[in-house]
């Protein structure tokens, strides 16, 4: 089947997820909530020997700890019938923080598969010696490509009225 009206789009349409998704996005957030910080404590407070890999965790614990600020206002949206109250900037930054999220948790599994194979197969390779500074210039160099794939999403406006309600 090819369309070519310009006023079709591909979304999954269903009412049940307007009365499922909130209370499962709160259950996700107070468990995610639970389960980062309890992570980034154990990371902060208890690790007795930082390496590389444990910094690429650490960071990956942060991304995920971002979309969490994101959950309540996405379940007050599907509670609301997919009503947006909050207005074009919160719109913009809860997006970008979805979208930072995602590219951040592919970035930092990527380094710790790419740490791991250098200590398991290659171990002799130079690269494994590098300490936590190079961890650290890694991780900010991340994160800087984070911001400049998702940044976008700052400067653009997202939010727009339904006109099929």
């Amino acid at each position: 089947m090819n369309s070519s009206r310009s006023d079709v789009c591909c979304a999954f349409e269903s009412p049940i997820l307007d009365r499922v998704l909130p209370p499962v996005l709160i259950l996700e957030f107070m468990f995610g909530l639970m389960g980062n910080f309890l992570a980034l404590g154990m990371f902060i407070f208890y690790m007795d020997t930082w390496k590389p890999n444990s910094v690429y965790l650490t960071h990956l614990a942060v991304a995920d700890s971002i979309v969490l600020f994101c959950l309540p206002f996405r379940a007050d949206y599907y509670r609301r019938g997919k009503d947006w109250i909050y207005g074009d900037i919160p719109c913009r930054i809860l997006l970008f923080l979805l979208a930072a999220n995602r590219a951040a948790g592919i970035f930092f599994l990527t380094a710790v598969a790419v740490d791991r194979y250098f200590k398991i197969v290659h171990p002799r390779n130079p690269i494994n010696r590098l300490g936590l500074g190079y961890a650290l210039w890694v991780s900010l160099g991340l994160w800087g490509l984070i911001f400049l794939a998702t940044g976008y999403l700052l400067a653009n406006e997202h939010f727009f009225y339904n006109s099929n309600r």
